[in-house]
């Protein structure tokens, strides 16, 4: 039986004709195959990458952030029929089955200096001589280490497209997408990355790794908050403590706020989809929101209408801010 990694199989010494490959299987790189229904998420093209590879390589970029348990990698798009179901909401679960999930980028095997450079169909390879410490093994396959997959991900532009506008905001504001979800997955800080970038002080890409670096914050949760807190750092205003813990009058934990400022008690939170599509969600909200006024928090909230409208959002932070009397 060729090799083989749960859903994700290699044709060689697989057993299966060309025709029942083609029929029953789908096909992810050259010689690579995948079980019907898998979906092209980014941990799935590592995984195919690393068979393709035959171990020859290393798993880098947003492959080895995949296998190191970094989210918001992929692409999703609502599927047009999701499962029906009575059970009571719970998001990840729901969110699983209503979309389909895809990674609009060829996964990265990183390959010594030495190796062939001839190119690799729908893999990016880039070619370095990786030192024994910045490599580790994780289920069974070789992958750069959380702090050198951020010294890759903030140096590289954040798309292999060759359209792609690498000296662009957006790709500004994706590669620190991207090491935000990769320091809270592996709760690794921005320092670690730096202390990978001393090791390396003639890489390419250090004027971009030094502008990123600065705002990294492993405590953002997703994607918007990223935004939102980038858009706060540009307007001047003091760095947030991210999750910050707020207790009640009891002393016990009340709540996390995505973004806080304790020495003022104000805050802002960003409400996902998730917030206004679960009842119970939307009544322990409205009950948490409440109990921050008494016990002497301004919160302001915050959903993806609002994070698109950034005057009207500005002008809410600058309000918040005037009636708790904060000065910088």
């Amino acid at each position: 039986m060729g090799e083989r990694r749960g859903r994700v199989r290699v044709r060689a010494g697989s057993g299966l004709s060309d025709r029942r490959l083609r029929e029953h299987q789908v096909r992810l790189l050259r010689g690579v195959y995948a079980d019907p229904g898998t979906q092209r998420t980014a941990r799935i093209m590592a995984e195919a990458a690393w068979l393709y590879g035959r171990g020859r390589g290393v798993l880098g970029g947003r492959s080895a952030a995949a296998v190191l348990g970094t989210r918001y990698l992929d692409q999703r798009r609502r599927r047009e029929n999701p499962a029906h179901t009575t059970a009571p909401y719970r998001y990840r679960e729901h969110e699983w089955d209503a979309y389909e999930y895809h990674d609009l980028e060829p996964p990265v095997l990183i390959r010594p200096r030495s190796a062939s450079t001839r190119p690799t169909p729908g893999i990016t390879v880039w070619t370095s001589d990786l030192p024994l410490d910045e490599v580790a093994v994780v289920q069974g396959m070789r992958v750069t280490t959380p702090a050198r997959t951020g010294f890759d991900l903030a140096r590289h532009p954040a798309s292999a497209d060759r359209c792609w506008d690498a000296r662009g905001d957006e790709d500004f504001i994706r590669r620190l997408i991207l090491l935000d979800a990769l320091c809270n997955a592996t709760r690794i800080d921005a320092a670690a990355i730096a202390q990978v970038a001393k090791a390396h002080p003639r890489a390419a890409g250090g004027d971009r790794l030094r502008a990123v670096l600065s705002l990294v914050d492993g405590g953002a949760a997703s994607p918007p908050e990223t935004r939102l807190r980038l858009l706060l750092a540009r307007r001047g205003y003091p760095r947030p403590s991210t999750q910050y813990p707020v207790l009640n009058e009891y002393g016990q934990l009340h709540a996390r706020i995505d973004l806080a400022w304790p020495q003022w008690k104000a805050g802002i939170e960003y409400d996902g989809d998730w917030h206004r599509r679960s009842e119970d969600k939307r009544s322990s909200d409205i009950a948490r929101y409440a109990e921050y006024r008494d016990i002497g928090w301004d919160v302001l909230r915050v959903d993806k209408h609002l994070l698109a409208m950034q005057a009207t959002l500005l002008g809410y932070v600058d309000s918040m801010f005037a009636r708790v009397g904060a000065a910088w």
